[in-house]
């Protein structure tokens, strides 16, 4: 969470705006999550890796906005 949101999201605010930051942290921190599945695919697998990175790409909004 840190490197994503304290690393991460301040390189990128340097040359973007908030939203663009924001969004692209939170697009690499989701998809990260992809590494689940290499145990296999499976039902579950894909609801929990679905739901973590929804969840990582939306709340990486309000995260970020600790860090600005």
């Amino acid at each position: 969470e840190l490197l994503f949101r304290g690393f991460l999201f301040r390189k990128l605010r340097k040359q973007r705006s908030f939203l663009q930051s924001a969004a692209i942290s939170g697009a690499v921190f989701g998809s990260i999550h992809l590494i689940n599945l290499t145990n296999g695919i499976s039902p579950d697998a894909l609801i929990n890796v679905s739901i973590s990175i929804s969840f990582g790409f939306f709340m990486a909004f309000p995260f970020a906005a600790l860090f600005e």
